[in-house]
């Protein structure tokens, strides 16, 4: 049942709620909530900076996949576009010994930017089968495999680096640096903004390709800039925090389950902006447990994500007939 809630109202709720995550973010560490010493509160300051950011970016481009491939369960960590980005990365930095933050991030986009254009490509022959549904998660499953394959050969070769090889593919914060995080905060921060200022022209993709045409919209040109914000948000969270799957959909998930009961009808910036707040919360709570269940050591952020989106993902699977728009 919906109920209307004022605007301000919901806001003020989510702000305090990422504020609350944010300072418990703050506390939450090898000691349980204990005080800490100066350097250590500056760390988990940029961690949750960094958690906040990417669990937006995830939530928000899992959205924009959505819209665009009219798949409800689609995300860049199931569709394998994270995947491919850390196969850019580790080739960059074993091949090409890159080590200059913008250099990884360059990498990583390549990587991400390739994988969306080789499922945009592979997108409407799927939808021409009435096959989209399913075999594009296939497609994206495959691809994630192939990816995470090679780039653990690739490490296999380089002993100095595999255990933290082997922390940041599992998802994790913990090797977040300032640096990296200064230039993919900016980037991320950027691609965020675009994306809710053309919020209203990539809510047209959900109509189709006609139906978008008839609304005065170029489809084509609005499709290659999705691809792009996404390649971008996807290259910022990898950079930060390893190949999360199911972040996003999560994200998507619980946005939805707050604009059906409080605020139906919303704008479709405002629907992006709760995929955001939804995405950046839930990250930030996961990233707080991986620090506190196995204290004094640090659970994969990527395995508590999994662990929930997995039961989301079969549940709306079986909910929702294939092709179903979210």
């Amino acid at each position: 049942m919906a109920i209307n809630i004022p605007l301000q109202r919901v806001g003020g709720l989510l702000a305090g709620g990422l504020l609350a995550l944010f300072l418990l973010s703050l506390l939450a560490g090898a000691g349980g909530l204990s005080a800490a010493p100066a350097e250590v509160w500056a760390l988990r300051a940029w961690r949750g900076a960094a958690a906040l950011l990417v669990g937006a970016a995830c939530a928000v481009s899992a959205r924009l996949l959505q819209d665009l491939s009219g798949n409800p369960v689609a995300e860049p960590g199931l569709l394998g576009v994270h995947a491919a980005a850390a196969l850019a990365l580790v080739c960059a930095l074993c091949f090409l010994h890159w080590r200059n933050p913008l250099a990884l991030l360059l990498a990583s986009l390549g990587g991400s930017l390739l994988a969306l254009l080789a499922l945009g490509a592979l997108l409407p022959a799927l939808q021409a089968r009435q096959r989209s549904a399913h075999s594009l998660i296939l497609a994206g499953v495959a691809l994630s495999a192939s990816c995470g394959g090679l780039a653990s050969l690739i490490m296999l070769r380089q002993a100095d680096g595999l255990d933290q090889y082997r922390q940041w593919v599992l998802g994790s914060l913990a090797l977040v640096q300032a640096d990296m995080l200064l230039a993919a905060g900016a980037l991320l921060g950027a691609v965020l903004c675009l994306m809710l200022l053309c919020a209203p022209y990539f809510s047209l993709l959900h109509l189709g390709h006609s139906r978008a045409l008839t609304a005065g919209a170029h489809p084509a040109r609005l499709r290659l800039h999705a691809l792009l914000c996404c390649s971008l948000a996807a290259a910022g969270a990898v950079a930060l925090a390893g190949p999360l799957g199911f972040c996003g959909m999560l994200g998507v998930w619980l946005a939805q389950g707050v604009q059906t009961r409080w605020l139906p009808g919303c704008s479709a910036r405002l629907r992006l902006g709760l995929c955001a707040a939804c995405g950046a919360a839930l990250l930030l709570l996961c990233d707080c447990a991986a620090r506190l269940l196995a204290a004094p050591y640090e659970s994969p952020l990527g395995v508590l994500c999994a662990l929930p989106g997995a039961l989301v993902l079969l549940w709306r699977l079986q909910a929702r007939p294939p092709g179903a728009a979210a």
